[in-house]
């Protein structure tokens, strides 16, 4: 019974690819892409025009820069701003992983930690030399 309803929902998965497929073909997008088929890389001068035509197809702004960008056979699929964190996505691909992992390689990029250490940097400094020398009070 097991094998049964294994091969149903093998079968059931094949023909949902081949309707995706299908429907991306349709829309102009091209057969769907594997998830290790997406590159994702920081947006050059080069990409403001892609970035442009991206953003007119979701009717949105261009996200700030710097600027992530998720690649599917060489064409722009995804964007996110690393500073303001808007996401443009194409609607006639299947973005929803290359999102995904757009806003995980931005959250890496957060610019707290170096906010931080140039802030205890500054504050190390006015205290000088007397402050920095005398125990603290724990």
């Amino acid at each position: 019974m097991l094998h049964h309803t294994t091969t149903h929902l093998d079968a059931a998965r094949r023909g949902l690819d081949r309707r995706i497929d299908l429907h991306a073909r349709l829309l102009g997008a091209g057969p769907r892409v594997p998830d290790d088929a997406v590159v994702l890389r920081h947006a050059t001068d080069d990409d403001r025009i892609a970035l442009r035509a991206l953003a007119a197809r979701e009717g949105r702004d261009v996200p700030r820069e710097p600027v992530l960008l998720a690649l599917a056979v060489g064409r722009p699929i995804a964007a996110i701003g690393l500073t303001d964190r808007k996401v443009l996505a194409d609607p006639d691909w299947p973005t929803g992983r290359a999102v995904d992992a757009l806003q995980a390689a931005a959250a890496e990029h957060s610019p707290w930690p170096a906010r931080i250490a140039r802030l205890r940097a500054l504050l190390a400094r006015r205290r000088g030399p007397a402050l920095r020398d005398r125990p603290s009070a724990r």
